[in-house]
């Protein structure tokens, strides 16, 4: 048996292979191109979540602080009641 001889132009042939080239470069761009997109993204939501945390922060201080306000609340209020009560019965006259 003898091997067939195939003849195909070595210009078509490199030809073929500079397109398939050409068509994997311009994907891998676009790859890249939505990579860095990506990465804007990531870097954004990081940086919303770091406000998000600092806000959270804030916001557990102030709770705290009026936990402490809310604890004085309660005798002030405690305490203006019995001076109107004091008040109204001193006004009341003896009998």
């Amino acid at each position: 048996m003898t091997n067939p001889t195939i003849q195909t132009d070595l210009s078509e042939i490199l030809k073929d292979i500079k397109q398939s080239l050409s068509s994997i470069d311009n994907r891998l761009n676009h790859l890249e191109v939505s990579q860095a997109r990506l990465e804007e993204k990531f870097e954004a939501q990081e940086n919303i979540l770091t406000d998000v945390k600092d806000t959270q922060k804030g916001l557990v201080k102030d709770v705290n602080d009026l936990k402490g306000a809310k604890s004085l609340i309660i005798p002030l209020i405690v305490a203006v009641a019995t001076s109107l009560i004091t008040l109204l019965i001193r006004a009341v006259p003896s009998p």
